[in-house]
Formats: C-alpha cells, structure tokens, sequence
C-alpha cells in the first residue's frame, strides 16, 4: 500500500468539500491518513475497515474503526448508506473485485467510489479498473493513482 501523496490529498478533500458526504466507508484504514481526512468533514461519520489494526483512532468522535477481512466481512448493516467511499485495501485483483463489489453495494443514489494506488505497479487494482471501465464511466485523475466512479442510478447494469 502506498500513502496519499499531497496531490491526492488535496484532490480527496476538494471532492468531500463539494459532496459533502454524511456517511464515508473506507475499505483499508492502513495508518489512518485517509480516515483523518474524511473525518475532518462536518457532521461526517467514517467507517473504516482494516483487518489488522496499525493505528488507534478512537479519540476521534466520528471514526467507527471495523475489524475484519473484507472478504468475509458483513457489510449488511451498512448497504445503501454510504455516501462516499474509498477504496484502499488489498490490492489483488479478486480483493479489488470483492471490495468494489461491496462498495457498490454500500453506495447511496447519488454517491460517490474512489479507489487508490491505480496503477502498473498495483497491477490487480489497475487490471480489475480497467475492466470495471468498459461498462461504467470512470475517471482517472491525472498525476494521481485516484480514480472516481460516480454511477447514474444502478451500479453493475
């Protein structure tokens, strides 16, 4: 796993700024940065899922810390709530498919998935987006490994 540059920092926090998001699902917690942006939204609840715990973030408010592999992980409770979502834990492909899947699942109408590390050197993440790609809009935001989805109405269609 790679951690956000400043370029790809700045671009996640331009994107919350105008959704806006008052439900945020991370797959992949890592050392936390991510979360802690998110977090700083007002009036935000993150929910990140890790399936091993590198950083305690329990101080802050409207962190819900999720252990678990997201393979296996029950993301019923929280289907069709989520407002954005960032995709940014294993990077093999049949975890990238998996996550996504379940992103897909998660989204709310309207919603937003934007996944990391997008790129030759995470073939399994590059691979799965670049099929993903032939059937939905996706956008790859230059001098980045982001890329965006932001579904009309029914994801998978």
């Amino acid at each position: 796993a790679a951690l956000l540059s400043s370029v790809e920092s700045s671009v996640i926090v331009a994107l919350i700024e105008r959704l806006q998001p008052r439900k945020v699902f991370e797959f992949g917690t890592y050392l936390g940065g991510g979360t802690q942006l998110f977090a700083k939204v007002k009036g935000v609840e993150v929910f990140t899922l890790d399936n091993e715990r590198r950083v305690d973030l329990s101080s802050v408010s409207n962190i819900r810390q999720l252990l678990g592999d997201s393979l296996t992980f029950d993301f019923s409770p929280f289907q069709g709530q989520m407002d954005f979502i960032f995709v940014d834990g294993g990077h093999a492909y049949p975890v990238v498919k998996s996550d996504t899947e379940n992103a897909l699942r998660l989204l709310k109408p309207g919603g937003m998935i934007v996944w990391h590390d997008y790129s030759p050197e995470f073939p399994g993440v590059k691979t799965y987006l670049e099929e993903l790609a032939t059937k939905n809009k996706l956008l790859r935001v230059e001098a980045t490994t982001l890329a965006i989805l932001q579904p009309s109405n029914s994801p998978l269609t």
